[in-house]
C-alpha cells in the first residue's frame, strides 16, 4: 500500500477510534452513575460478571494495543522527519562510535578498568534511545570490538561481546591478574588473536608484594597468537613497589619470548611501557609513532640503548618519558659525570618530547643525549626532583645551580602543587631561558612567589643581558593569590612579560581583621586610596580562618610605613594569623578593574580555564588511560 493510501486509511480509522473512545468514556460514566445503593435488592450477578471480564481482558484488549499503536505513530513519524534515523547506518554507526570513545572519567586517578565500565556503560545508554539505535548498535561489530578484561566479567560476558564484534579488529584492554581474563586469555586469543589490532593491559593490586608472572604470560600468549603487523599498539602497565637497583624485565635476555617481542616491535606504532625494563639494544622501530617509557629504574647504558631504539623509529613523533629513575651500571664513573658513550641521537619527525619528574642527573642525561630539533620539550614536575640527583642512598639534594650551568632547553615548563620554594622558582625559570609556556596547577602564590614569576628588567641586571625566560602563555589553574586589592605585584608580573595567552582559575585572596568592618566595595576599587588598605593583602585560603603562614613577626609591622618599603618581604604575612581570610574569585564585581586591565593589556584571556580542561599538554598525561 502506498504511503498516501495508508495515510487516508488510518486517518478514517483514527477518527472512528477517537469517536469511539469518546463514546465508551461516557457510558463508562452513565454506568458509575446508575450504581447506587437503591440497586442493593436487585439480581446484579450477571452484571458484576461482565464487569469483572473486562476488568481481566483491559490491559491486554484495550491498553496494550494503543500502546502498540503509539510506538507504530511515533515510529512513523521519525521516519518521515529529518532526524538522525535518515541518517546511513554506517554514519549513525561512527557517531556511537565517536560517543564512547570520548566518554572517560573525571576522577583523577581512575583506573583502567573503570574507563572500560564507562565505555559500555554509555553505549548501553544509546542502544536504549529508540529501537532503531538499538538494531543499529547491536549490528555494527565495531561498537563491541573492546574485549573488557575487567574482574566482574565473566567468560561467557567476554563472549558475548566477542560475538557482537562479528569480524571487527579488536582491542583488547584490562586487568590481567584476576582469575576470569587469565582463563579466557589462555583459551580465547587462540581463537582471536590474529584479530587483535591494540592491547592494553594493566597488573595492579593492594598487596605490596606484586607477582608479575600473570603479565608476563598474558603478553607472551598475546604475541604467541597475534602476527606481526597487525598488532599495532601495544601498552602494558606493572605496578610494583620494589627498590631494587634496577626494575624487572618483562623477559630474560635472549629467550624466545625476548626474541619474540623484538619481532613484532618493529610493526607496532604505538608502545607505552611502565613498570618493566626492556632489551633495548635487541629493538628497531620502522613504523613507530609514540613511544612511552613510565615509572622504572633504569641502568644508564640501558636508557642510552633505549634512546637509540628511539631513532630507528624515523616516523617517531610523540616521546613520553615519565617518572624513571636512572642508575649508575658503569663502574668507575659518578652519576653526574657520565656523558652519553654515543654521539647524541637525532630524531627527524619527533614533534613533542615530554619529561615529566625526572630527577637532576636523569634530566640532563636524556637532555644531552637527544640532539635539539623543532620539535617541543615539556617538562612537568610535580616534586622538586628537578633540584635532586638519585644515588645509592636515595636522594641528594644539590640546588638549582647544575641547572642554570647547563642551560637547559625547554619550551614548556608544567609545576603542580608547590613542588619547589619561592627562592628556588626564579632560579628556576633563569635556567630555562627558551621557555614560552607556563603552567601552574594548585598552588598558593604569595607576594613572593609572583616577584619570582616576574622578569627583570635590562636595568636591574648585570651586563645589561637578561636570562630570564620571555612567556608568551601563562595559565594558572586551581590557585590562590595573595595580592588584593592591589594587585601590584600580579599585574607587574604580567606586564613583564609578552603574554599573548592567558588562562585563570584563580581566587585572590583579601584579609580582614576579625572584630573590624569588612572593606567596603568603594575601598577594594580604589585601593590605593589609603595606606591603610596594605594590611589586608596577603593570605591564603578558600574563606575561612587558616593557619599562620610565614614570619611570626616581631611587632614590627604595626608601623603602616614599614609596610610600604618594597626591601621587607617580611612584612606581607608577619601578622597572618590576626586575619580572617576570604576568597575573592575571579567572578567577584571586586575584580572588575583587574579583569578591565587584563582585557587591555593580554590578547586572549580566558577566566575559566581548569586544569582538567586543558589541551595537551594537561597535568593528567601520567594517568594510564584507555587509548
Amino acid at each position: 500500500m502506498s504511503l498516501d493510501s495508508a495515510t487516508k486509511t488510518w486517518e478514517q480509522v483514527d477518527s472512528l477510534v477517537e469517536t469511539a473512545l469518546a463514546a465508551y468514556l461516557s457510558t463508562c460514566r452513565t454506568l458509575e452513575s446508575s450504581v447506587s445503593e437503591d440497586n442493593a435488592n436487585l439480581n446484579t450477578s450477571g452484571t458484576i460478571s461482565l464487569l469483572q471480564h473486562r476488568l481481566d481482558t483491559f490491559q491486554s484488549q484495550f491498553i496494550q494495543p494503543l500502546i502498540d499503536a503509539r510506538l507504530c505513530l511515533a515510529r512513523a513519524q521519525n521516519r518521515l522527519t529529518k532526524t538522525a534515523y535518515c541518517l546511513p547506518d554506517e554514519v549513525l554507526a561512527e557517531i556511537f562510535l565517536l560517543t564512547i570513545n570520548s566518554t572517560t572519567s573525571s576522577s583523577y586517578f581512575s583506573l583502567l578498568d573503570y574507563e572500560i565500565r564507562l565505555r559500555y556503560s554509555a553505549l548501553h545508554r544509546l542502544l536504549g534511545v529508540c529501537t532503531e539505535w538499538r538494531r543499529v548498535g547491536v549490528s555494527h561489530g565495531a561498537l563491541w570490538s573492546l574485549i573488557p578484561l575487567v574482574t566482574t566479567r565473566s567468560r561467557q560476558a567476554i563472549n558475548y561481546t566477542l560475538g557482537r564484534s562479528k569480524k571487527s579488529r579488536l582491542h583488547l584492554a584490562g586487568m590481567v591478574d584476576s582469575i576470569t581474563p587469565l582463563i579466557w586469555m589462555n583459551s580465547g586469543l587462540a581463537e582471536c588473536g590474529p584479530r587483535v589490532s591494540s592491547a592494553n593491559l594493566y597488573a595492579a593490586g593492594d598487596s605490596e608484594q606484586r607477582d608479575p608472572k600473570p603479565i608476563r604470560d598474558t603478553i607472551s600468549t598475546l604475541l604467541k597468537f597475534s602476527k606481526p603487523g597487525l598488532l599495532a599498539e601495544l601498552s602494558f602497565h606493572y605496578w610494583s613497589r620494589s627498590t631494587s637497583h634496577e626494575s624487572d624485565y618483562l623477559f630474560p635476555k635472549n629467550s624466545a619470548e625476548d626474541a619474540l617481542f623484538a619481532r613484532f616491535a618493529d610493526s607496532l606504532s604505538s608502545l607505552r611501557i611502565a613498570g618493566f625494563n626492556l632489551h633495548w639494544s635487541s629493538m628497531e622501530f620502522s613504523g613507530l609513532v609514540e613511544l612511552r617509557l613510565q615509572d622504572v629504574i633504569i641502568g644508564n647504558t640501558n636508557l642510552a640503548a633505549f634512546l637509540r631504539a628511539a631513532a630507528s623509529a624515523l616516523q617517531l613523533r610523540i616521546l613520553q618519558i615519565l617518572c624513571i629513575t636512572t642508575c649508575n651500571d658503569s663502574l668507575g664513573l659518578s652519576q653526574s659525570d657520565q656523558l652519553p658513550s654515543n654521539p647524541p641521537v637525532s630524531l627527524p619527525s619527533l614533534g613533542c618530547l615530554y619529561l615529566k619528574d625526572l630527577y637532576q642527573d636523569t634530566l640532563l642525561l636524556v637532555l644531552r643525549s637527544i640532539n635539539p630539533g623543532t620539535h617541543r620539550v615539556i617538562l612537568e614536575y610535580g616534586s622538586n626532583n628537578c633540584f635532586c640527583t638519585h644515588g645509592p642512598d636515595g636522594e641528594d639534594y644539590v640546588g638549582p645551580e647544575p641547572l642554570r650551568l647547563q642551560g637547559l632547553k625547554a619550551d614548556v615548563l608544567m609545576l603542580a602543587e608547590e613542588c619547589v620554594d619561592d627562592d628556588e622558582l626564579c632560579p628556576l625559570l633563569e635556567s630555562i631561558s627558551t621557555l614560552k609556556e607556563l603552567y601552574i596547577h594548585d598552588w598558593h602564590l604569595t607576594r613572593s612567589t609572583l616577584k619570582a614569576l616576574t622578569r627583570p628588567s635590562k636595568d636591574t641586571t648585570h651586563g645589561g643581558t637578561v636570562k630570564f625566560p620571555e612567556l608568551h602563555s601563562l595559565y594558572l589553574t586551581s590557585c590562590d593569590i595573595d595580592d588584593f586589592p592591589n594587585t601590584t605585584e600580579f599585574k607587574e608580573m604580567i606586564a613583564s612579560h609578552k603574554i599573548h595567552n592567558l588562562g585563570l582559575s584563580v581566587a585572590f585572596k583579601v584579609m580582614r581583621a576579625p572584630d573590624g568592618p569588612s572593606h567596603r566595595l568603594s575601598d577594594l576599587d580604589n585601593p590605593d586610596s589609603d595606606d591603610e588598605e596594605d594590611e589586608i593583602n596577603g593570605g591564603v585560603g578558600q574563606g575561612k580562618e587558616d593557619e599562620e603562614d610565614g614570619d611570626d613577626g616581631d611587632g614590627s609591622d604595626d608601623n603602616d610605613d614599614s609596610r610600604d618599603s618594597e626591601d621587607s618581604d617580611d612584612s606581607d604575612n608577619s601578622s597572618d594569623a590576626d586575619y580572617f581570610r576570604e576568597g575573592c574569585p575571579l567572578t567577584d564585581p571586586r575584580v572588575s578593574l583587574l579583569k578591565a586591565w587584563l582585557d587591555l593589556t593580554v590578547p586572549n584571556v580566558d577566566y575559566l580555564v581548569y586544569a582538567e580542561d586543558l589541551a595537551e599538554p594537561n597535568f593528567e598525561t601520567f594517568k594510564w588511560k584507555l587509548w
